[in-house]
């Protein structure tokens, strides 16, 4: 997918999902990335590689929106957000752990999100087709 100034590239690594970022992010365009993102946690396997490490934020809106994103979708699965260091420095001020782990190499997160035991998210889904929700005792 491609904006003005924006090129978003989605695929698997060894199995994970795999979105890669490059270029420069709006406060506009970072809404674009983040409809992509929300799209993930309906996948089997609720983790998601996010590269930024090719990305530039113009501005502390967009930033602000980088850390909404990553807060609103570490409910629902865990990201590996592959960021600079001058990214990283910021995200790691707005505590997004567990939900978010900060890497500096896609080999980083990928090892990360393999050896990791699996992450309890804040929904349920049940394991197999035949199980049903029990109603809560009042």
């Amino acid at each position: 997918m491609d904006h003005p100034g924006l090129s978003v590239s989605i695929r698997s690594l060894a199995g994970l999902p795999l979105v890669a970022v490059s270029g420069t992010i709006d406060a506009w365009q970072i809404e674009t990335v983040d409809s992509i993102v929300q799209r993930f946690p309906l996948d089997d396997r609720p983790v998601l590689v996010l590269d930024l490490s090719d990305a530039t934020f113009t501005d502390v809106e967009s930033l602000s929106g980088l850390i909404r994103l990553l807060r609103t979708a570490s409910g629902e699965m865990r990201i590996a957000a592959v960021t600079t260091a001058a990214i990283s420095a910021v995200l790691r001020c707005a505590n997004l752990e567990p939900g978010v782990t900060l890497c500096s190499t896609i080999d980083s997160a990928e090892e990360m999100l393999r050896s990791q035991p699996e992450y309890l998210t804040s929904r349920w889904m049940a394991a197999k087709a035949e199980e049903e929700e029990l109603p809560l005792a009042a």
